[in-house]
């Protein structure tokens, strides 16, 4: 795909909309709405998807880092 500012002004010169270029192919106006507001739930629901992902990566780390600093502390002081 490409970089998100070059979209806009590759669909202008190809004649197409920004839909079509995700699609891979030309869409008829109903045909392509439809499958515009598709692509809109898919994309939303992959979003929260990684959101999720991201925030539990986070949360784990934040819980993690101290824990294995506990650890390292504590074998740092046997020696």
């Amino acid at each position: 795909m490409p970089d998100i500012s070059l979209m806009q002004p590759l669909c202008e010169k190809l004649g197409i909309t920004i839909n079509e270029l995700f699609c891979g192919e030309r869409l008829e106006s109903d045909v392509g709405q439809r499958k515009l507001e598709e692509d809109i739930i898919i994309n939303i629901t992959d979003l929260k998807r990684k959101v999720k992902k991201i925030v539990k990566y986070t949360l784990i780390s934040f819980l993690l880092v101290p824990i294995i600093g506990l650890i390292l502390f504590t074998c740092i002081q046997e020696y």
